[in-house]
């Protein structure tokens, strides 16, 4: 249990009446009011299983000390990463920014860093933030990774079509039991090509299997195992390494 902190700063937010925003060393910050407590990326405090000590459960703890005298509000980006004893004692809220606001945000972006945006790389750049919403931050990342010059400039290849065609080369390459030699070096000479993207690469391989010809208890499996791999990728270090464990999954399989 969480008995001590070493407090790094409190600073009283402006224009505000009695809410006060506490930094702690090593971890999240606070946001202290009156009568509600505000913890920001919860789903980014540590959790473990079991009986184990985590700042998951710290925290459950003094939830369940100070419930009476006092309201907890908790953000996390990812829900799964929170665990069951918290989320048993919260009401979910799953927000989501409206599509017009999320585009209009990204383009007062462009706009703040002064960025060109040609009239004929509009659709292009529309193309990308519908492609991300609603994870503005990754659009961002986006739009700044093609901005370098000052000038708004994407790929002039398609990339969603490269990244469809890598996804069916190795399926198909697990079809036919390639060596795991093989399939591993293909992957890493394309990541330019699919942005070392391998998240969407992964997705894209869930659209090739359900489209492909496989019987439907293997199609059900690879699909199973698909979607385990998109769940791990959220939490491991490697994705490359995860993406390549999901293919060797897969053809197992297959």
């Amino acid at each position: 249990m969480l008995t001590e902190l070493k407090i790094k700063s409190i600073k009283k937010l402006p224009e505000k009446h009695h809410v006060y925003d506490l930094t702690v060393y090593d971890t999240h910050n606070f946001f202290i009011s009156k009568s509600c407590i505000l913890t920001s990326n919860c789903d980014g405090m540590s959790h473990t299983s079991g009986t184990g000590s985590s700042a998951q459960q710290a925290l459950r703890n003094i939830m369940e000390e100070f419930s009476k005298y006092s309201r907890f509000i908790l953000t996390a980006n990812y829900a799964h990463k929170i665990i069951e004893p918290i989320m048993s004692r919260v009401q979910t809220f799953y927000i989501c920014p409206d599509a017009k606001d999320y585009t209009k945000r990204c383009l007062e972006v462009l706009k703040a860093e002064k960025i060109i945006l040609p009239a004929e790389q509009k659709p292009a750049l529309l193309k990308i933030i519908d492609g991300y919403y609603p994870d503005l931050r990754k659009s961002i990342n986006e739009l700044q990774k093609y901005s370098i010059t000052g000038t708004f400039k994407p790929p002039e290849h398609n990339t969603d079509q490269d990244i469809l065609k890598i996804a069916n080369i190795c399926f198909e390459m697990l079809r036919k039991s390639e060596g795991i030699t093989t399939i591993r070096r293909y992957i890493i000479e394309s990541e330019k090509l699919f942005r070392a993207d391998y998240q969407l690469l992964l997705k894209n391989m869930f659209e090739v299997a359900y489209n492909s010809d496989l019987e439907q208890l293997k199609m059900r499996n690879v699909l199973l195992l698909i979607s385990e791999g998109l769940y791990y990728h959220q939490v491991v270090l490697d994705k490359e390494i995860n993406f390549f464990a999901t293919c060797i999954k897969i053809g197992k399989v297959i």
